[in-house]
């Protein structure tokens, strides 16, 4: 998703509920990057998502939110703050092996509850 650039970054803003859902077994190897997820495209202004800017669960693995230190281009850093509930939430026993890179990716805002947030889903209930 996304790409850094301003023509191709993606804006994932006032959604009902959450900015990206990455969900289920087989949903595995996704790479959300280069995307204003809770903000405007300039990457300021908060623009919320009802629920979490970025959610991985249900049996997801091997997804990456952000880039690694090795990228060619920090321009496909996400911005993602300014959501109503975590910037990034991993959840579920089985969803396993996904990676968040931050910095450089901005992911939390002060209004937010937590930046990134894993639990398993026995804490969930």
């Amino acid at each position: 998703m996304g790409n850094g650039t301003e023509a191709g970054r993606n804006v994932i803003a006032y959604n009902t509920y959450y900015g990206v859902r990455i969900t289920g077994s087989k949903t595995d190897g996704n790479i959300v990057a280069g995307n204003c997820i809770g903000t405007g495209a300039s990457g300021f202004g908060k623009v919320p998502n009802k629920q979490h800017g970025v959610l991985i669960n249900g049996g997801a693995q091997s997804n990456r939110v952000g880039i690694d230190e090795s990228s060619p281009s920090k321009a496909d850093a996400n911005v993602i703050a300014g959501n109503t509930m975590d910037g990034v939430k991993i959840t579920n026993t089985c969803t396993s092996a996904n990676v968040v890179y931050s910095p450089p990716n901005l992911v939390h805002h002060p209004d937010e509850p937590d930046g990134v947030a894993c639990r398993s889903q026995t804490a969930e209930q």
